[in-house]
C-alpha cells in the first residue's frame, strides 16, 4: 500500500530528508532555504531588506537637471530643448520664482534655430551601491537657441505674491507622465500686468525623469 502522508526518509544510511505527500500518490522532497545574508538587515531580529521606491532609481536610470536666470519685463524670452532618443517618464516639472511673473510653454514638432548650450544632467542615485558600470543618460537638455512652429502641449503660469519682499509663489507638476522618444522645445516668457509688472522675473526651472530604454 502506498504511503499517503508526509514522512522522513533516510538516504542510504546517510542524512535524512523530508518527503512531502503531493496528494496524487507521489512524494516530493521539501526544500528549506534561507535568503542570502546580504538580503537581511539586523542581527538580533533579522528582517528581509526591502527598498521602497522606483526600480529605475536603484538601477541608476533616474536623472535631474535645472537652470536659472533673470528675464526683464520686456524680455527676451528663454528657450530650452529636451531631446530623448528613448521612452521616458517625466516625474517632476517645476518652475519657481522669487520675483516677477513667468509662463512656461512646451511644444512638440517644432524646428530648432540658433545656437544651443548643454545643461548638466545629474544622476538621482549616486550612492556607492548603485549598479556598475553606471547607466549613462541618453537625454540632452540645452538652452540659448530658438525654435519655430510646433504644437503646444503644456502651459504653466507662475506669479509671485506682493505681500512682502520675500513672498514667492511656486508652480509645479508632480503628475507621472509616460512620454515617447522625441524632441521637446520649451519657452519661458514674462507675463504682463499684475502687481509685479515692474519686476524682472527671477526663476529656477527643474526637471526630473526616468529613462526607459
Amino acid at each position: 500500500m502506498p504511503i499517503v502522508t508526509d514522512y522522513i526518509r533516510r538516504i542510504f544510511g546517510g542524512p535524512s530528508r523530508f518527503e512531502k505527500y503531493m496528494g496524487d500518490g507521489t512524494h516530493a522532497m521539501r526544500m528549506l532555504a534561507e535568503p542570502p545574508e546580504k538580503l537581511l538587515t539586523g542581527t538580533t531580529n533579522p528582517r528581509l531588506r526591502v527598498d521602497p521606491g522606483q526600480t529605475g532609481f536603484f538601477e541608476g536610470r533616474m536623472f535631474r537637471a535645472f537652470f536659472s536666470g533673470t528675464i526683464p519685463t520686456a524680455g527676451p524670452s528663454v528657450q530650452f530643448r529636451f531631446t530623448s532618443p528613448v521612452n521616458f517618464i517625466l516625474w517632476l516639472q517645476q518652475l519657481e520664482l522669487t520675483q516677477g511673473a513667468l509662463q512656461l510653454e512646451v511644444y512638440t514638432g517644432a524646428t530648432s534655430t540658433g545656437t544651443w548650450a548643454a545643461v548638466p544632467i545629474i544622476g538621482l542615485n549616486r550612492m556607492s551601491e548603485a549598479p556598475q558600470p553606471a547607466y549613462a543618460s541618453q537625454v540632452t537638455i540645452e538652452t540659448g537657441g530658438n525654435f519655430t512652429g510646433g504644437t503646444r502641449v503644456d502651459l504653466l503660469q507662475v506669479r509671485t505674491a506682493a505681500a512682502n519682499n520675500t513672498a514667492s509663489n511656486v508652480g509645479q507638476e508632480f503628475t507621472e507622465r509616460g512620454l515617447p522618444a522625441a524632441v521637446f522645445h520649451g519657452r519661458l516668457s514674462t507675463l504682463p500686468g499684475g502687481l509685479t509688472v515692474n519686476d524682472a522675473a527671477q526663476y529656477v526651472y527643474r526637471l526630473q525623469w526616468e529613462e526607459r530604454p
